[in-house]
């Protein structure tokens, strides 16, 4: 058997299909996912008859969801809307470095916040607007917050201050920005289907008769 990591499958490597799911296994904090298909991963290369078997392995999974509809075993092109990247990539989930405060009321904070919320879903992100803007847990909290004179509007990363204050400027809103350096994260973000995770470490396990170049 040999493992090697799953983004530098993906990135050397040429999705071909039929790429069909057949077996979901789930064991303490570890996702393993069974595919059948054209081995596109063998040193071969995936112009042969015979179908064969690969392994994708997700270890230490933390933030995100995963829902069943997303195993859909009847897809023969499971890997088609496939993705592993390093979360570095994704500027939405970059630390929450910057606090925004706000010394007046904002006159339309649900442009803002449906702003947000568009960038997000745009984005493709698990996180919602809650995640970053004080008190957006429930719509009707958050306009409440905005009738202040002064407050904690938002801690957000790089990609969200910018939004922000640009919302800000084009409402008139006096606000300041602080900003505490944090360490990135190191972990990759998994998207297939519906499902979008978190976790440490992901992996390709190929038989050695299935060695990539």
């Amino acid at each position: 058997m040999q493992r090697i990591a799953l983004t530098k499958l993906l990135r050397d490597q040429n999705v071909h299909h039929p790429s069909i799911l057949k077996k979901v296994h789930w064991s303490s904090n570890e996702l393993t996912l069974t595919l059948e298909g054209y081995p596109w991963w063998r040193k071969s290369g995936p112009y042969c008859e015979e179908l064969d078997k690969i392994d994708f392995v997700f270890e230490n999974i933390g933030e995100g969801w995963i829902t069943p509809e997303s195993f859909n075993f009847s897809d023969d092109e499971f890997l088609e809307a496939f993705e592993v990247i390093p979360l570095e990539q994704a500027q939405w989930a970059q630390p929450c470095e910057w606090s925004i405060y706000c010394s007046d009321r904002i006159p339309n904070p649900l442009q803002l916040y449906m702003r947000v919320n568009d960038h997000l879903v745009g984005a493709g992100s698990f996180r919602t607007v809650g995640d970053f803007l004080n008190c957006a847990q429930t719509i009707s909290a958050f306009m409440e917050l905005a009738e202040s004179r002064s407050y904690l509007l938002a801690r957000c990363p790089e990609s969200i201050r910018l939004l922000l204050t640009d919302e800000l400027r084009k409402q008139g809103v006096p606000c300041t920005e602080e900003q505490t350096v944090q360490q990135l994260s190191r972990e990759l973000l998994v998207r297939f289907g519906n499902s979008a995770f978190l976790c440490q470490q992901a992996w390709a396990d190929i038989s050695e008769a299935q060695k990539p170049d």
